[in-house]
């Protein structure tokens, strides 16, 4: 490279230069140091003549054959391909498949893994595939230059980012193709999309005696057919099925992955516990030999994690699977003794001499991770110290996406160990990196705080040299009564922002002017304002994060998302984005009617819009160019209820779906609503609003709650006069039934439905005997009642039948009966409070292969014996059959 003419002093070991864009960087053990690069002196740029970066062969996918010819096909057109579906539906080994098909194709394929990355990191591995350019990242336009007439086909797994990060994807390869995996479907309005699903029963089968390495046998056959109907095909989940040579039944599939991790141990338990840590960013072979004892068999601790559907693999080693990282138990997440340990031996594996900046960043997912647990664990000090070790290694890889994000952890492990010259340090190293993607002002911002830090330490000489930095960000970077106007997108890498609102309408190809279209097509009134995204809000940004959310939805915030080139969404309201101005338009009309969530709606909102208390009663009105398609999408801003799902009325999939698609080729009425019981009106509005056919009856959920804030029974309950004379009660425990704290059983009650609600005296108790009656006992306990946590998956407290029979929970007493069945309602009148229609006492039921609820359908349903019939079984040792119920209402214990 070429003498730039202008003089630095750099001091401390030099870790590298590297150039960026127009900026070179010197990175140095002290800090980096930015020059001004003149485009005749960026480094050449030398085209590779042979490009192929595949991964390794995996064993043929049982059963994928078709989906591997159609995305050959799709690949044959223009456009790029989309596999989309269900963790665990096979993507990645699809993918895998694909590569080693398509080689030799185009100008060469290009396997990326680009699962928890950042777009740019991903973009920079593909250059650095098909150009021989060490040391150089280019601008995103040059980037896009040097790709311009690259036909190289590139791959990527797992690669999720909103439409804007794609756009920047495909425009950087638009001689190219591009096939990428993802979990929710993203492309809209062109190329060709795969929905991946579960196998058929014969590809099944055959992955099933392909694990146990024989054919099944006759026996088998059955429980592998049910098997392949509860697992909907997944091939991870009937993957799990198969474990000491014997095949398990549909009910014990919930309890698979959980048993599997639990059951860890040894190398097992050590591999899958930093895969945790990293995520899905996964952990590289070689650094899982170097951290886990017993070197010599990472790779088949490896392989039989895979071979579980517990790991995937990747380009340079594995990742957790998303079902187990969401599953991990306590055992398989370190602790604060673990984490200090590993932060020691990370930063002597990234301190070795000779290290490659582009493995440290490999393995960046971990290191990041272990630096932000550390932080959390008490080990924050050692977390730092790991940040600082690796940022040196992490500026000089050039992946600025993941350099982020270890100096993001590492400032925040600084100023919670007080480690005031390390915070000083990652400061400024991460105003070096805003400088070099084009955010000036977060650039002059990092500057001067890191000069303040260590002008308080009493470092003049670094104080000095960041006050020197935060010069090149130019005098408008410093000045407040001056908006400093960012550099375009010549400088400024879209794929690492996010700070928007420093990005000028140059930097976000076209927003802006997206946004006055938004605003001309749907007549904004005057205080409607843009959004950093290019849509419309209705209503200033807020935070998702500040909103404030009520115990049962008062206040709960959604997004809607509407059209193949989304916009940004507020948490208070709906951003609809990319309206078209042309003559060839059809409107779309949009009804939220829910009482669980209230939403903003902007675009022609009609003037009997009611949006308060909880709830949304409104339509809008979208104007979409004619012949577009996209998706309508309601994301809440946090979950909603338990149980409580959006749902769908006049989009392609149908009435009351799960996911909505909009054809914008005539006049259309979307209606949206959820399944929670206070919106049964609603549905059936959307339903008639659409001209569906009626919605279809569920079983609706309920919690009783007895008692307020403060403890005491509310006005329409009542305490008996005879409640103060306590009996001998035996231990208290958590109610299975309970939702919240507090809410408990006791041994010794003369009735087994009883659930107590546990005063702040911690002694006395307010118990009722079912979720029906108005009158509750008191009850003390001197011993004092420990306080209590519900359990993750509560059981009613109480059901109600379709013919009116109401049964209540047995807390104790739950008689088996000859068939591995055990009574867990009762259904008598006496016990219900005095209700129910039955003319025959009868049991509800539950087995051990046999859930007590069938919720395969909207109207769930139960097992249920005739009492006479139980107890004759008892006595004569014969099976019993259940005939099944449905069920109409639930009620669960909880609080206010």
């Amino acid at each position: 490279m070429e003498d730039s003419g202008v003089q630095v002093r750099v001091s401390g070991d030099v870790r590298g230069q590297v150039v960026v864009g127009d900026h070179n960087i010197v990175v140095s053990a002290e800090r980096s140091v930015v020059t001004i690069v003149n485009p005749g002196q960026r480094p050449a740029c030398t085209r590779r003549t042979e490009v192929e970066l595949l991964p390794r062969r995996m064993r043929r996918a049982v059963g994928r054959e078709e989906e591997l010819a159609a995305i050959t096909d799709a690949l044959g057109a223009d456009g790029p391909v989309q596999v989309h579906g269900q963790s665990g539906m096979g993507k990645s080994t699809l993918l895998r498949m694909a590569a080693h098909a398509l080689s030799g194709r185009w100008d060469g394929v290009v396997f990326l893994d680009a699962a928890g990355r950042d777009v740019g990191d991903v973009l920079q591995d593909a250059f650095e595939a098909c150009y021989d350019a060490p040391g150089y990242r280019p601008s995103p336009t040059e980037l896009r230059r040097l790709m311009a007439d690259v036909r190289v086909c590139l791959l990527l797994d797992d690669l999720t980012c909103d439409s804007h990060l794609l756009n920047t994807v495909l425009d950087t390869v638009r001689e190219g193709r591009v096939l990428y995996s993802a979990t929710e479907r993203s492309l809209w309005g062109e190329g060709r999309t795969l929905a991946l699903r579960g196998l058929r029963q014969d590809a099944a089968l055959a992955l099933l005696a392909q694990q146990f390495g024989r054919p099944l046998q006759p026996g088998e056959q059955p429980v592998a057919e049910a098997l392949l109907r509860a697992a909907e095909g997944s091939p991870s989940q009937l993957l799990r099925a198969v474990a000491e040579n014997r095949l398990r039944t549909p009910a014990e599939l919930a309890d698979l992955l959980p048993n599997l991790l639990t059951g860890l141990a040894g190398a097992d338990r050590e591999v899958v516990m930093l895969l945790g840590v990293a995520g899905a960013g996964g952990v590289s072979t070689g650094l899982l030999t170097e951290l886990v004892p017993g070197a010599a068999v990472v790779g088949e601790v490896c392989e039989r994690l895979v071979a579980t559907g517990l790991a995937v693999p990747t380009m340079s080693g594995y990742r957790i699977a998303t079902g187990a990282a969401e599953a991990l138990p306590l055992q398989l997440r370190p602790d604060r003794s673990e984490l200090a340990g590993l932060c020691v031996r990370l930063r002597s594996w990234v301190d070795v001499g000779g290290r490659p900046p582009a493995e440290v960043a490999g393995d960046g997912a971990l290191i990041s991770g272990v630096i932000e647990a550390a932080a959390g664990a008490g080990a924050a000090a050692e977390g730092a110290r790991l940040a600082r070790a690796a940022a040196p290694a992490l500026a000089c890889s050039l992946r600025l996406g993941v350099w982020g994000r270890i100096l993001e952890h590492g400032r925040a492990a600084a100023e919670r160990a007080r480690e005031d010259g390390i915070l000083a340090y990652l400061t400024h190293e991460d105003g070096i990196r805003h400088l070099v993607t084009g955010k000036r002002l977060a650039a002059a911002a990092a500057f001067a705080t890191a000069a303040g830090i260590w002008q308080r330490l009493g470092d003049s000489d670094h104080a000095g040299a960041a006050e020197d930095a935060g010069e090149l960000c130019g005098p408008d970077a410093t000045s407040p009564s001056q908006p400093g106007t960012q550099d375009g997108a010549g400088s400024t890498d879209p794929s690492t922002s996010t700070e928007p609102s420093e990005v000028s309408s140059a930097g976000q190809d076209g927003a802006s002017s997206a946004a006055q279209d938004a605003g001309t097509a749907s007549g904004p009134g005057p205080d409607a304002i843009p959004d950093p995204s290019g849509g419309l809000a209705s209503a200033p940004p807020v935070d998702p994060g500040t909103v404030a959310v009520g115990a049962k939805g008062m206040g709960l915030t959604a997004k809607l998302i509407i059209g193949g080139s989304l916009a940004a969404v507020t948490a208070t309201g709906v951003v609809l984005g990319q309206q078209a101005t042309a003559p060839d338009t059809v409107p779309t009309s949009v009804t939220v009617s829910t009482s669980v969530a209230e939403v903003t709606m902007p675009g022609e909102p009609k003037d009997d819009c009611l949006i308060k208390a909880g709830g949304t009663d409104c339509t809008t009105v979208v104007t979409s160019k004619k012949g577009t398609k996209g998706p309508v999408q309601v994301k809440p801003a946090v979950p909603l209820p338990d149980g409580v799902e959006i749902l769908y009325w006049g989009c392609e999939e149908g009435a009351e779906a799960k996911s909505c698609t909009v054809q914008a080729d005539k006049p259309t009425t979307v209606c949206i609503s959820t399944t929670s019981p206070a919106d049964k009106a609603a549905r059936q509005d959307c339903a008639e609003a659409t001209g569906s056919p009626r919605p279809v009856v569920r079983t609706e959920e309920f919690t009783v709650v007895p008692v307020n804030a403060s403890g005491e029974l509310l006005p329409s309950y009542t305490v008996r006069a005879d409640s103060n004379d306590s009996p001998d009660l035996g231990d208290c425990k958590t109610s299975p039934t309970a939702t919240d704290t507090d809410i408990v059983w006791c041994e010794d009650f003369i009735d087994p439905s009883v659930v107590c609600w546990v005063k702040s005296d911690r002694v006395t108790m307010l118990c009722g005997i079912s979720p029906w009656a108005k009158t509750f006992r008191r009850r003390t306990w001197d011993e004092g009642v420990p306080a209590t946590n519900p359990v993750a998956d509560p059981q009613p407290w109480g059901m109600e039948l379709a013919d009116g029979t109401r049964c209540a929970f047995r807390h104790y007493a739950r008689f088996s009966l000859p068939n591995n069945l055990v009574i867990a309602y009762d259904c008598d009148p006496s016990v219900t409070g005095g209700a129910g229609t039955a003319r025959d006492e009868i049991y509800v039921v539950e087995g051990s292969h046999t859930p007590l609820l069938d919720k395969s359908t909207p109207r769930w349903t139960v097992q249920v014996v005739d009492t006479a019939e139980a107890e004759a079984a008892v006595k004569q040792g014969d099976n019993v059959a259940p005939t099944r119920r449905e069920v109409t209402k639930v009620y669960f214990a909880g609080r206010s």
